[in-house]
């Protein structure tokens, strides 16, 4: 009695927190939590409890309720003053939201605009490179302080200091603690996310495009493939993806991308894998995407299996349209 007692109070703090938080960590690590207690909580019987509905009954209303809750988070987190929340969710969590929630998070995008411009209005260029090279800096060592800027960059401390302050604004790193050096408010992969929606010259994304590890271009891709009027792109799970990559859809003709990050040219092995995962994947076009160029192997391959060739000219292309 007394565990059920517990558990039921548990719930009760994890649906508070599900109800009330703008922080997508805690939405989704609390909704998760709050199933699993639930489940554990309908194995007792229903007659310990003096309430209208068991928990079987509640866990069923929840898990229907799934999306609209999600879809209430949304709005509360771009309704809360918090910049990284709207962005964070992007990056570590679009691949938890259904299709319908999906397109409700997409179409709120645009009210950050206004956020994104007041952001970047420090910069006549937008983001220039010595303040990506400074935010490449901050994810590459894991620490954000104006003493470290001065260090690997070779800046004076006004400069290193006014850097940090613009990475404050966009929502990168956050307020000034005293000597503390200042917290990093998302990863990489967020960061990129977030970036897509300000505007910046096609050299900067190149950059970005090309320190990126594997899963960071994937995901990379997958937003610019929406950029230029793809249809529910999906990021693969990974493992056992059969070289699938990211899936996708335009004007009814379904595609399998395979995403490569090279520092050389890609060979006839991804053509061979790509091929072979859209037979899998029962999708109409195979497709390799890379930032760099393809070897005459590959060249060949692709013209006997009939998979698209995308290399960094049509990459840089995909980016001028996005």
């Amino acid at each position: 009695m007394s565990d059920a007692r517990n558990l039921l109070d548990t719930i009760n703090k994890l649906a508070n927190t599900v109800n009330t938080t703008t922080n997508p960590d805690a939405f989704f690590s609390s909704f998760d939590e709050m199933i699993e207690k639930l489940t554990k909580l309908s194995k007792y019987n229903r007659k310990i409890f003096n309430q209208g509905t068991s928990p079987e009954e509640d866990l069923k209303k929840i898990l229907q309720s799934k999306d609209k809750t999600t879809e209430v988070f949304i709005d509360r987190c771009y309704n809360s003053v918090s910049v990284k929340d709207k962005y964070y969710l992007i990056g570590k969590y679009v691949d938890r939201l259904s299709d319908e929630n999906r397109k409700h998070f997409e179409n709120n995008l645009d009210k950050l605009d206004s956020i994104s411009a007041e952001a970047m209005a420090s910069s006549e260029k937008g983001l220039d490179e010595k303040l990506m090279q400074a935010i490449d800096v901050i994810f590459e060592i894991g620490q954000a302080s104006v003493s470290t800027l001065q260090r690997r960059l070779k800046l004076g401390y006004s400069a290193a200091a006014k850097l940090i302050d613009q990475m404050e604004q966009l929502g990168i790193v956050g307020p000034f603690e005293g000597s503390m050096p200042r917290r990093i408010l998302m990863d990489r992969t967020q960061y990129l996310a977030m970036s897509f929606n300000i505007a910046k010259p096609q050299e900067t994304l190149q950059k970005h495009y090309d320190s990126m590890d594997g899963h960071e271009f994937e995901r990379f891709c997958a937003n610019l493939l929406k950029k230029n009027g793809y249809m529910k792109t999906e990021v693969t799970k990974g493992s056992g993806d059969h070289g699938a990559d990211v899936l996708a859809e335009k004007d009814g003709v379904t595609y399998v991308i395979q995403c490569k990050r090279y520092d050389s040219n890609i060979g006839n092995k991804a053509v061979q894998e790509v091929f072979t995962a859209k037979t899998i994947f029962k999708r109409h076009i195979g497709i390799v995407l890379t930032n760099q160029y393809f070897t005459k192997a590959a060249k060949e391959a692709a013209e006997q299996t009939g998979v698209l060739l995308w290399d960094r000219d049509k990459l840089e292309e995909m980016v001028a349209k996005a």
